[in-house]
């Protein structure tokens, strides 16, 4: 295997990592949306309710920035890749 093709597998790894935490946090934004929606018999739980919903929230921001900085990774190997390949 050629070592643009290393560095695609690497990139595509990173893609793939990137879009699976996204999905992550998309998950946890959902969980936020149920935990605040709730039933009317949890009403008297409101504060810690409201609390896990912003721990949700903040794990979604977390995930976020994960999935940003992999997504960060994927486009400067891709690049390099496409640098190399016009340079020979």
């Amino acid at each position: 295997m050629t070592s643009e093709g290393k560095l695609s597998l690497i990139a595509m790894t990173f893609s793939l990592l990137a879009c699976a935490i996204g999905a992550i946090g998309g998950v946890l934004h959902l969980a936020a949306a149920i935990v605040l929606k709730g039933a009317q018999y949890v009403s008297l739980f409101t504060e810690p309710l409201q609390s896990l919903a912003l721990s949700f929230l903040r794990l979604r921001t977390e995930a976020s920035n994960l999935a940003l900085t992999l997504f960060v990774i994927h486009c400067v190997v891709i690049g390099y890749v496409i640098l190399r390949r016009l340079r020979s």
